[in-house]
């Protein structure tokens, strides 16, 4: 899906999180077209809500242009994901990236930040909603970088497995 007609650069934060949305739809519509039952785009901070066949599946949908997305919180259930979409160096007309997480996907990102902080000697501890919460600091959530992604590129296959049924 293209969005030559869209200056990147030029979008706020809000109108980067709805074509955001809106290429999310897209990819979803592109990989589960024949399942898909009901797609609620939810508004501009909501997400999303697919019925791929029985299964209903939340996604959260995050966007960038800059190296990381910032303050990134957890998300737990078996029915939910995070579609962080990537606009980093890419001109008007190339397609954003994508990287899909389900929980347990987001607990190994989490991990994985905890070891870098602790190297930095920075104290930080994962909740049951596998936020990373900083305990020097009153801080919640954390940045996360393609490179703590990058094995869950365009994994969509992903959204259509192990989900309860409605």
């Amino acid at each position: 899906m293209e969005h030559s007609n869209v200056r990147l650069t030029q979008l706020g934060k809000h109108e980067l999180q709805l074509v955001s949305k809106q290429l999310v739809k897209g990819k979803l519509l592109e990989h589960f077209k024949d399942e898909i039952v009901n797609l609620q785009e939810g508004d501009l901070r909501s997400p999303m809500t697919v019925q791929i066949g029985k299964r209903e599946i939340t996604i959260q949908v995050k966007s960038k242009r800059q190296d990381f997305w910032p303050k990134v919180k957890g998300i737990t259930g078996n029915n939910v994901f995070i579609v962080f979409v990537d606009y980093a160096g890419k001109q008007n007309s190339e397609e954003a990236d994508f990287y899909i997480v389900n929980p347990k996907d987001f607990r190994v990102v989490m991990e994985m930040r905890i070891s870098e902080l602790r190297k930095k000697n920075k104290r930080a501890r994962i909740d049951e909603t596998n936020t990373l919460i900083f305990e020097d600091r009153n801080r919640v959530g954390t940045n996360v970088s393609v490179d703590h992604l990058i094995s869950f590129k365009n994994d969509w296959g992903k959204l259509n497995q192990g989900a309860h049924t409605v």
